[in-house]
């Protein structure tokens, strides 16, 4: 009987494992007034696909967001915000069956020398492992004024 009632029970559900693979940016260092981007992997590496996925990613004051691709990411600058980007990245398949990387292009305004750290945090309804969820990366900026002076002798 007791067998019986252990099938009847509902089964729990596999969690999904959604995660940043890598961040990566470029060029490091870049010069004061320059462009440059942060390249975010993202993946899923549970079985069950990660639902209501977003991307939340934030460089403090000292850069302006400018833009992200693919467009297919649905990135915008958050509402009331300069510095945090958010992508809602809806399901995401799991056993890494759907791999992102999403370009996010900056440009310097803090003059060099200078350290900015982004910070890429990712969110889904049914997450069972948030310990991968958050990656840091420091991109150093340079004085670029030399860059300049030279361009135009």
């Amino acid at each position: 009987m007791l067998a019986l009632a252990a099938l009847l029970l509902p089964v729990a559900a596999w969690a999904a494992d959604p995660q940043i693979a890598s961040l990566v940016d470029n060029p490091d260092p870049v010069a004061a007034g320059g462009p440059y981007t942060y390249t975010v992997g993202i993946d899923n590496s549970a079985i069950d696909d990660a639902t209501n996925t977003r991307l939340s990613f934030n460089v403090p004051s000292g850069a302006v967001f400018v833009s992200a691709a693919p467009a297919s990411q649905n990135c915008a600058l958050q509402v009331g915000s300069s510095t945090t980007v958010l992508c809602n990245l809806g399901t995401l398949r799991g056993s890494r069956a759907d791999v992102r990387s999403i370009v996010l292009t900056w440009r310097a305004t803090v003059a060099g020398p200078a350290v900015l750290t982004a910070r890429a945090a990712l969110t889904a309804d049914n997450d069972g492992n948030l310990v991968n969820n958050i990656q840091d990366a420091t991109t150093t900026v340079i004085d670029g004024n030399h860059r300049l002076i030279k361009r135009f002798r």
